[in-house]
Formats: structure tokens, C-alpha cells, sequence
């Protein structure tokens, strides 16, 4: 018999790898046994994705969730409450920080079963007394790393309920004999010139500066050379200081700023070479992604990068905030035709063992199991 669950979503408006992985993990949930619903803020690529899957949701506006006094967000939460008796819920994950999360103390006291799936890295987000409160009322505490278990448990969550699931990849999706040449000719890049890319939402703490300024250095050694960064900016000023800074240091025809895109793969399947230089990172879906399609990869050693990639071997780490040893790492793994199928091949092998989607949803499911007495 299913078990019905809804997952909540308050960060659906600006798609990220949240959104990337919440919806891989619903793409491959065993539908004979869960039914999964969602109910999330905004609609956009997310919503869409939600309805390619088949999958039932319901929307939010998050500015009205912002604005919403307390007495309304009450009213509306013992209405949520009523939604999930009357949909026969079973378990609700909760995706993301955000108010809803208030639900999981009404439907604890109704004795629904909860998770709360921890996307933020606390070091960077912090959580305030009653957040903390109500996050370890949830009956199970899911992290994407051993680095956010630490900040985790530092910021107060039960240690006893955090758990360790590493995201996955889809392996199918994400396939190394995707053909990047359609994405090349809509860029106008031919398949002489070296792409180097970034993907991840465009904020400053996923280092899009310091990528920029070591483009400015890399082509002074390797001139025939393209950088791109992909994803969605949600502060249109911080977008702007980037196209300046790109006109500052005289790259502009050199920087490629993608947007949001659907076709992941055929990107990554263009590039020479990926880089993520967040500042710290809760773990780097991107990476994984590009290392299952068989690309190089240079990611900072911060947050969960080096759980992911070992140094030399599977990929590079440098130090954050450093867009000189960025450029230099970028010219040497250009230039070093050896070093590049190294990390290429061991990356791949290690998402493929380690980081696939098949084990993430085994390992989530048997948390489902587990809370809901079906083992």
C-alpha cells in the first residue's frame, strides 16, 4: 500500500542544486510503494519539472509567506494541517529552510512523522532559537556531508537525529557521450577555443568574482579561451558589478553569462574544463554532475568539495577567495593533457561508485522505511 508524502519547498523561485536534487531524488522514489506531492513557493523551471514527472503540487507566493503576520501564518498552517489529514500524509519532508517549516510542530502533535532535509550550510545561514526548536522536532535530520554534519551539530540540531545521505547524480541524464556541439555553435564558440565554465546560482559567496578576475589572467597565457557561468541571478545589481568588472578588466567578449539553463548536460559536455570557486560549499552538486560528464574539475577545499574530490587524483582544490592560484590551476590543467584524463577518469569512477542516484534513493527510502514501520 503507498504511503503518502508531501515535501515542502520554499526555495522553488530560484533554482539551484536544491531544486536539482529534490527532484532527481522524486524522478527515481518507488512509486508503488510512496506517493509524493509538493508544496512549494513560485512556479518557473521547478513547477515544470514537477509536472514532466507527473507529480501532484501545490503553490505558495514566498513574498506572501515574507509578509504574512502571525496570526495569518497560524490560520494558514492549521489549514496546511487540514490539507494533509484530508490527503492522508504520512510523512512530511521538509526541503528547505523556510516559515513552513513551522507545520512540522502541528502535524508532530497530530503524529506525522517528519524529516527536515538540510540544504544550507548553517556556517553561512545561521538559525535562530525557535528555527533550531522546531528543526529537531523532525523525526530525522538529513545533511548532504560530513562538513555540514559538523556545522550542523555546532549550530544546535540533535546529533542523535542528524544523518549523513550524499546526494546522487543520474547517471543517464548526466552521460559522458552527450554531444556539447549544439551548445557550442549557439554560443558562437568553435571547437578550437577552450571553454571554461561555472555553474551554480550567481551570488557572491559562489566566488563568480573571482572566477572573472582569473579569466582575465588565463588568457593572457592561453589567449584562445572563452569563460562561462551559468544559472540564475536573483539580485540583478550583483549581476550588474559582474558585467562591470568583466568591462574593468577588458574580458567582456570573453565572459558568457548563460542564465538558467534546462540542458545541463549538453553544457557541460561543451566545456574543457569546470570550476566551482565557492566560498564554501554545503556540497557541489555541479561538480559531481561534471565529473560524471567525464570533465576536469577544479573546486575550492571548503565546505564539501573534498569530501567529493580527492586532491590530484579526481579532481583539484585550491583555496578560496584566490583568483590567482585559480588562473594558475586553470592554465596547468589546460596545458597538461595527462593530469586532465587522470582526474577525469578517476572523477567519473568516484560519482559512479560513491555518488549515484540509485544509492541516494535506497538510502532515503530506507529512512522512510524506518520512520514509517515498514521494514
Amino acid at each position: 500500500m503507498q504511503k503518502n508524502i508531501l515535501y515542502i519547498y520554499h526555495n522553488a523561485d530560484a533554482y539551484g542544486g536544491g531544486d536539482e536534487s529534490l527532484l532527481a531524488l522524486l524522478s527515481r522514489l518507488d512509486r508503488n510503494r510512496f506517493n509524493p506531492s509538493v508544496l512549494c513557493t513560485s512556479g518557473g523551471l521547478f513547477a515544470d519539472r514537477l509536472k514532466e514527472l507527473g507529480i501532484e503540487f501545490k503553490i505558495i507566493d514566498k513574498e506572501f509567506l515574507e509578509r504574512i503576520r502571525r496570526l495569518r501564518l497560524l490560520f494558514l498552517l492549521i489549514r496546511l494541517c487540514i490539507f494533509v489529514i484530508r490527503q492522508k500524509i504520512k510523512l512530511i519532508h521538509i526541503n528547505s529552510l523556510g516559515r513552513l517549516h513551522y507545520l512540522t510542530l502541528l502535524c508532530k502533535l497530530m503524529g506525522i512523522r517528519s524529516v527536515y532535509h538540510l540544504r544550507s550550510l548553517l556556517t553561512t545561514r545561521g538559525i535562530g532559537g525557535r528555527t533550531r526548536f522546531i528543526i529537531n522536532l523532525s523525526d530525522k535530520i538529513i545533511v548532504h556531508c560530513e562538513h555540514m554534519k559538523k556545522t550542523a551539530i555546532a549550530a544546535g540540531l540533535n546529533k542523535n537525529k542528524v544523518c549523513v545521505i550524499y546526494n546522487g547524480v543520474d547517471l543517464g541524464k548526466f552521460n559522458p557521450n552527450i554531444s556539447g556541439n549544439k551548445f557550442r555553435k549557439e554560443l558562437g564558440v568553435n571547437s578550437n577555443t577552450n571553454l571554461v565554465g561555472m555553474a551554480g546560482r550567481i551570488v557572491p559567496w559562489k566566488g563568480c568574482g573571482d572566477f572573472i578576475k582569473a579569466a582575465s589572467e588565463v588568457i593572457k597565457v592561453i589567449a584562445d579561451t572563452k569563460f562561462i557561468i551559468v544559472g540564475e541571478a536573483p539580485e540583478e545589481q550583483y549581476l550588474g558589478r559582474l558585467i562591470k568588472l568583466s568591462e574593468d578588466l577588458n574580458i567582456k567578449d570573453r565572459i558568457i553569462f548563460a542564465g538558467l539553463r534546462s540542458d545541463m548536460p549538453q553544457v557541460y559536455a561543451a566545456l574543457n574544463l569546470f570550476v566551482l570557486p565557492s566560498w564554501e560549499e554545503p556540497w557541489g552538486r555541479v561538480t559531481a554532475e561534471a565529473m560524471a560528464m567525464k570533465k576536469p574539475v577544479i573546486a575550492t577545499n571548503a565546505g564539501g568539495s573534498p569530501e567529493i574530490i580527492t586532491q590530484d587524483i579526481s579532481g583539484i582544490l585550491i583555496p578560496p577567495r584566490d583568483s590567482a592560484t585559480l588562473a594558475n590551476t586553470i592554465i596547468s590543467v589546460l596545458k597538461d593533457s595527462k593530469k586532465r584524463e587522470t582526474i577525469i577518469e578517476n572523477g567519473f569512477q568516484t560519482i559512479n561508485r560513491y555518488y549515484n542516484i540509485a544509492r541516494h534513493v535506497k538510502n532515503i527510502e530506507g529512512v522512510y522505511d524506518n520512520l514509517l514501520n515498514l521494514q
